[in-house]
């Protein structure tokens, strides 16, 4: 009969045991949803962030071709003209002005928001070698070589790092 009442005891302080671990899972399962939502509420704001970075740098680098230009908040990947960089690929010197844009958004970013933790030196492989030759290749070049440096500003560095030589353009005096 002892062993009975004391099993009977453990069952009880089991059930009670069961009972808080339930309770605490349930409270667990809601702080985590809130949490998400907070989550997402904040790359949401980040992506819209960012999407005004990029959209003050890559625009002015080509403002007869780019329109609009965002972050999607989903893969924070650009988006040009509503338009991924795989459907851009068709015209590749978008997607090197896109992908000189993101690198310096990136740096901008690092600067300017307070969660974001990114250095303050960007290295940029051939960024403008699909840019083409002619007087569009070299007004888009110019006009993303402005924005580059006007990025940098005084606290931060951009190497660009080019295969080809660049030679500024020639003056009607010379």
């Amino acid at each position: 009969m002892k062993d009975r009442r004391k099993e009977l005891v453990r069952i009880r302080e089991l059930e009670t045991l069961a009972a808080s671990l339930s309770k605490r899972a349930e409270e667990r399962a809601k702080e985590w949803a809130a949490a998400e939502g907070d989550s997402q509420e904040h790359r949401l704001q980040t992506a819209k962030s960012l999407s005004q970075i990029i959209s003050d740098l890559v625009i002015p680098m080509a403002p007869d071709k780019i329109r609009t230009a965002v972050i999607d908040p989903k893969t924070l990947a650009p988006k040009i003209n509503n338009r991924s960089l795989e459907q851009l690929a068709r015209s590749v010197g978008l997607v090197s002005l896109a992908h000189t844009a993101y690198h310096l958004m990136c740096l901008e970013a690092a600067r300017t928001m307070p969660l974001v933790r990114l250095p303050a030196t960007q290295w940029l492989d051939a960024p403008f070698d699909e840019l083409r030759g002619g007087p569009e290749g070299e007004r888009l070049v110019n006009a993303a070589l402005q924005v580059c440096a006007a990025t940098a500003g005084d606290d931060a560095q951009i190497i660009l790092i080019t295969p080809r030589s660049f030679r500024p353009p020639r003056s009607s005096a010379s």
